[in-house]
């Protein structure tokens, strides 16, 4: 347990301790009260709801945790807001290009996610929003999705025959489809389709940049990329093109920056080496006309407006203004056509718009319990632990405390060593945790959180000192990149944040894997690997909010411990500015887990039928037993009221 030094606890020093203006991008915000709010959208501040009223809107409806929210709202106010960011740009620059956006459904497929990013294409003035498909399932989704004439369907990823010729019938179809040329062998298989169904195919080509950006993701771009084609490559594909009397099928030029790119710098970087592959491709007769930067712009998982990994330090204005200059600059100096413009900006479009609700259900404190002088009798070691501890009692000097807690820590390391060969007793070991525990709360307590030559030694024992909060939910299955990459999302407690926190916290899931926990954490300064929350009691309602889960994190899970897919909940704003629930969808049952593992729910009652006959259990008894079974099979995977 630590406190936060302040001389006074607000609402505002909450909101700035948890850095909530920075990475919400005004989407949530605290109320007097100290509960989280949602403003699906910010531009109107004023329409805002409680997360923790809605919470329990859904529970009287019967609705368990964990659930996912999904804000409808926000997805239209993200495609608005890039869209009238390139608008801007191509405005102030009096570029001649237009704007796209392609929204690439790998970052999340979900339908209705789609369709929500779609439909505000179809109610605003200009048509600005296609769709990405990597794959041949992928394009079959997004052909569905794609009924208003004249959409863009960019086709990235491998392609076989028939993903090629679904290309083509989608061009047949009325949309302006774009096939990525990324392996020269997919050309060929493209003409020979395209001769067979006399269509006039219409290519793009991507280009390996040897600009990356800096990320976690830095090798989706990049000469190292598994896409693409080389230049050496592409002149080759042009010259194949000409020799054929085809190089008008050539309009799209493709680069990829890569994923979340966190410094402007480079993007310039990259920005300048797409605009000359262009000027260069004109300059030998490529008749381009679009030119798609695909994805990199990233979003402020922290709010620490840095180019840490999970960070970014430009504004999504910044970056439309440079896309738009890179090309206009070049036209400029080479005297050639502006081209069109589309990005795959998914990550920025639909991060910030799911929340995942869930209940914290137990906690574990690291106590320091009393502790005594070892006996005379006791391992040496006990007596030098013991000695470390009358000094640290003894000493405020910075320096020495954190030399001194090292010395503990080896010395408790060597207790339980000697405890393995049978040299120190069981009471023996014991004592020894006991004493280095209460040592290290002393030196937690007295080092000073400003001097950084001890800042390791802090973040280790905020660490081993924590409390830990067990919440109803799977870190694989709804934040696999917090496991998987180190990925920082946003984690608050949705009430009660107008009192000053007085724990320091780690959040643990309830799989069977130490791994199932978050090991980072946002707050005002840096990233830490501990949170200070509000204390936890069993017997009173305890819920935490996990934000901006909404780019890759569904399409990622996985089935660990067979825990499977939450309920999700889509709000929306009606005409009255009211929240109104639109859609739930129930999440995996036991039964639909089971099943996916091949293993089929009547085989098991069957099973347990069998078993329970085999006992003296009397038979109303084996009924009963039975039918909790066969309850427990159709409920919820997760844990349940």
């Amino acid at each position: 347990m630590t406190a936060i030094e302040t001389e006074q606890w607000t609402i505002q020093k909450a909101s700035e301790y948890y850095n909530i203006p920075y990475w919400s991008h005004g989407y949530f915000a605290l109320n007097e009260k100290g509960n989280i709010m949602v403003r699906p959208d910010p531009d109107k501040p004023e329409v805002q709801f409680e997360i923790l009223d809605i919470c329990h809107k859904l529970k009287k409806d019967g609705m368990q945790m964990p659930t996912l929210l999904r804000f409808v709202d926000i997805l239209k106010h993200r495609v608005e807001s890039l869209c009238g960011a390139f608008n801007q740009a191509i405005e102030d620059y009096d570029y001649k290009g237009s704007y796209t956006v392609c929204y690439p459904i790998k970052v999340n497929q979900q339908r209705r996610v789609v369709d929500r990013l779609v439909e505000t294409n179809s109610k605003s003035e200009k048509q600005q929003i296609g769709l990405e498909a990597g794959s041949k399932p992928e394009l079959m989704a997004v052909l569905s999705r794609s009924e208003h004439s004249n959409s863009v369907i960019v086709c990235n990823g491998y392609k076989d025959r028939e993903y090629l010729r679904a290309a083509l019938i989608a061009q047949e179809m009325g949309h302006k489809v774009y096939v990525v040329i990324e392996k020269l062998t997919e050309l060929d298989i493209l003409l020979d389709e395209a001769k067979k169904m006399e269509i006039t195919p219409c290519i793009g080509v991507r280009a390996k940049l040897a600009s990356k950006g800096e990320s976690k993701w830095q090798d989706s771009g990049g000469d190292h990329s598994k896409f693409g084609l080389s230049t050496s490559q592409i002149v080759q594909l042009v010259d194949k093109l000409k020799a054929q009397n085809q190089i008008g099928i050539f309009q799209l030029l493709h680069f990829h920056l890569g994923s979340q790119i966190t410094s402007l710098f480079d993007i310039q970087n990259a920005l300048k080496e797409c605009a000359r592959f262009y000027a260069e491709l004109l300059r030998i007769d490529v008749p381009i006309k679009t030119v798609d930067v695909g994805g990199g712009l990233g979003v402020d998982y922290e709010g620490t407006q840095s180019q840490s990994h999970c960070s970014v330090n430009y504004s999504m204005v910044e970056y439309a203004e440079n896309v738009v200059r890179a090309f206009q600059e070049i036209s400029e100096i080479m005297e050639i056509p502006q081209p069109s413009i589309i990005t795959e900006s998914g990550r920025a479009l639909t991060a910030h718009h799911a929340v995942l609700i869930t209940n914290v259900i137990d906690s574990e404190q690291t106590t320091s319990h009393d502790i005594g002088v070892p006996e005379k009798k006791s391992n040496i070691i006990l007596h030098n632990l013991w000695e470390t501890y009358i000094e640290v009692t003894e000493t405020d000097d910075n320096n020495k405390l954190a030399e001194l807690y090292q010395v503990s820590d080896y010395l408790l390391t060597q207790t339980q060593e000697m405890f393995n060969f049978g040299v120190v007793s069981i009471t023996e070991r014991a004592l020894a945790e006991r004493i280095q525990r209460r040592l290290a709360f002393i030196v937690q307590k007295r080092l000073i959180a400003e001097n950084q030559d001890h800042e390791e030694t802090l973040e280790n024992l905020h660490s081993k000192l924590a409390t830990k909060f067990f919440a109803n939910f799977s870190i694989f299955q709804s934040l696999p990149d917090a496991w998987a990459v180190n990925q920082i999302f946003p984690v608050l407690s949705l009430h009660g944040l107008d009192k000053e926190p007085t724990e320091t916290a780690v959040i643990q899931d309830i799989t069977c894997d130490s791994d199932g926990m978050l090991k980072q954490y946002v707050n005002e300064y840096s990233i830490t690997p501990t949170i200070d929350l509000p204390p936890f009691h069993l017997d009173e309602e305890y819920l935490l909010g996990l934000f901006m889960v909404g780019a890759y994190q569904e399409i990622l899970g996985d089935m660990h411990n067979l825990f499977g897919d939450t309920h999700t909940v889509d709000l929306e704003l009606d005409d009255n500015n009211e929240l109104q629930i639109v859609q739930i969808a129930q999440g995996s049952s036991v039964e639909e887990l089971l099943d996916y593992v091949d293993f089929c729910s009547e085989e098991l009652f069957e099973s347990y039928r069998r078993q329970l006959k085999m006992t003296k259990i009397p038979d109303e008894k084996q009924q009963q037993y039975l039918d909790e079974l066969r309850e427990g099979i159709h409920g919820y995977t997760y844990l349940e009221d």
